[in-house]
């Protein structure tokens, strides 16, 4: 069979040292509670970013996110406030469209991503975004990503743990 253009995608699957280490399933997938990131089975131990069978975005910006949160998470424990962080499934991702134009993506795991008209506002939006990618990264910019898209996590108070403990 012919073609001028073929676009393949090939099977996603997980890293093979998360198979073989036995934390992960045959598929080398992490097992993960999608809120509190913890691996399945293991209270103490967190998995993020591409390594989780969470049915989420494998990009750069979740696995931010998703640090973010257990960051938190693990502050909380040792210091003991009885707060747990839970990951509400915070995506958001700029993308061009062609024509200078884009749009820009963004949802959590109870608001689905609105339908959008490509804008060159967003393109050039996506290109400053593009230029302050690493000073986002640092943590700098979170508060005005959170004024606008909602901070990547909700808070419980749940009950003093263990970690408590062990820090005193």
């Amino acid at each position: 069979m012919g073609y001028d253009l073929l676009i393949a995608i090939p099977p996603h699957r997980g890293a093979d040292v998360v198979i073989s280490s036995g934390i992960g399933g045959e598929e080398g997938w992490i097992p993960t509670d999608r809120h509190t990131l913890k691996i399945k089975g293991h209270d103490d131990a967190y998995a993020i970013g591409d390594t989780t069978d969470i049915p989420i975005s494998k990009s750069g910006v979740v696995a931010h996110l998703e640090a973010i949160t257990t960051a938190e998470s693990i502050a909380s424990q040792i210091h003991g406030t009885g707060k747990v962080y839970l990951y509400n499934g915070r995506i958001n991702c700029p993308l061009e469209m062609g024509d200078r134009k884009a749009v820009f993506v963004s949802g959590t795991y109870t608001r689905q991503p609105e339908r959008q008209n490509p804008s060159t506002i967003k393109y050039l939006m996506k290109r400053f975004f593009n230029r302050l990618y690493w000073t986002m990264l640092s943590g700098a910019l979170e508060p005005v990503f959170n004024i606008y898209l909602g901070p990547p996590y909700d808070v419980r108070d749940g009950e003093r743990r263990r970690w408590q403990r062990l820090v005193k």
